[in-house]
């Protein structure tokens, strides 16, 4: 009873200041309209009435307070005014319109000039718009980090980026997410933040692989040698044994790299997408790129050089790989004579068309010959 007394009369004092406020803008011959006194009472009316948990008359009072704070251009009142609307409607369950009025105060606190707290605001309504619209969340938190650049809170700005990945991945937007991803590299670079990159680089490898690009991850590998310390990484550890696994298309032991911490221990969004990661045809790095080891040892290599005007051989070869490579060559050679002796009318030389020339790998052969027959 006693806390409903109280409510009632909080009530009562909110109405009591509306009135105020509205004769504060009643004007005539002799008097103008006082907002600034308006402002301040619909400001106090939404105080009483958000005492009283009357919560939809709070939210129409701070509105009312905002505008008049506007007229009065006092956009930092008015930023708050509107923050305190949205916090209403948020207690009202009113999640659309909470998200709309916490960026309209984020943009005043932004005109007003001061980016921190814009940042931390579009952060609240980002946070109030996850799950419910995603991509405003996403455009929201790129405002956030935005507000912190002007700052030159750089790691900040990187730990915003985090956020708006996180919602990127879910909604399998992986081009933005890449672009994020690279931006949030070069921030921790910034800073010489370098822990963090071996996480975001095994985050964007995992993203690359998802959108069938393992020539980019791999590239992202190469590059990522040149962070201090990645080499020597459990991370770096991780993401070759993972890339080994695509390159030789072994499933078994693709699940047994993305089962490692490394990968579990990221992001509920990048775990996962790292667990449905599979490998297929498209899914191959053998056969599109040939990638070079992350240790400090040079590769083994031999003298064989392909033509220049190849542009897709590789530029060198292990010794293993000549020798199987060898070894293919006169399998086929062999073949090829069976078929000249059992087809008469083939002459010698169309034959020897066929074989492998000793100096070109099997798969630029293959390349050349569907070429030649486009």
């Amino acid at each position: 009873m006693a806390q409903a007394a109280r409510a009632q009369s909080k009530v009562q004092e909110g109405l009591q200041y509306i009135q105020e406020a509205e004769k504060c803008l009643k004007s005539g011959w002799f008097r103008k309209a006082d907002h600034e006194g308006a402002a301040q009472a619909y400001g106090n009316a939404g105080n009483a009435f958000r005492n009283a948990k009357s919560f939809e008359q709070a939210k129409g009072a701070y509105l009312k307070a905002a505008d008049e704070q506007h007229l009065c251009k006092s956009l930092f009142q008015s930023a708050k005014s509107l923050e305190l609307a949205g916090q209403m409607a948020n207690e009202l369950k009113q999640t659309e319109e909470a998200v709309v009025l916490t960026k309209q105060a984020g943009m005043r606190f932004r005109d007003n000039g001061t980016p921190d707290t814009a940042s931390f605001v579009f952060q609240r309504a980002a946070k109030q718009a996850e799950g419910m619209n995603d991509e405003t969340a996403i455009e929201l938190y790129a405002m956030a980090a935005e507000m912190l650049e002007i700052e030159d809170k750089t790691r900040q700005v990187a730990d915003v980026l985090g956020k708006s990945i996180r919602l990127l991945v879910k909604r399998k937007q992986f081009d933005e997410c890449i672009k994020h991803m690279q931006k949030q590299i070069q921030c921790y670079k910034s800073v010489g933040s370098y822990p963090p990159i071996c996480r975001t680089v095994v985050g964007l490898i995992v993203v690359h692989l998802a959108r069938q690009d393992p020539v980019a991850a791999d590239e992202v590998f190469k590059s990522a040698i040149e962070v201090p310390g990645f080499s020597d990484s459990d991370e770096a550890i991780a993401i070759e044994e993972l890339l080994d696994a695509v390159e030789k298309g072994d499933p078994d032991a693709l699940s047994q790299a993305v089962s490692k911490p490394v990968f579990t221990y990221q992001d509920n969004e990048l775990a996962k997408l790292a667990r449905d990661l599979k490998v297929d045809g498209d899914l191959n790095l053998t056969s599109q790129t040939q990638r070079s080891p992350p240790s400090s040892m040079p590769p083994l290599t031999v003298s064989h050089k392909p033509p220049p005007t190849d542009e897709m051989r590789p530029t060198e070869i292990t010794k293993c790989e000549q020798e199987e490579h060898n070894v293919d060559e006169q399998e086929e050679h062999n073949v090829d004579e069976q078929e000249a002796e059992q087809e008469e009318n083939l002459e010698k030389e169309d034959v020897q068309q066929d074989v492998l020339p000793p100096d070109v790998p099997q798969n630029e052969y293959d390349e050349e010959f569907e070429e030649g027959l486009s």
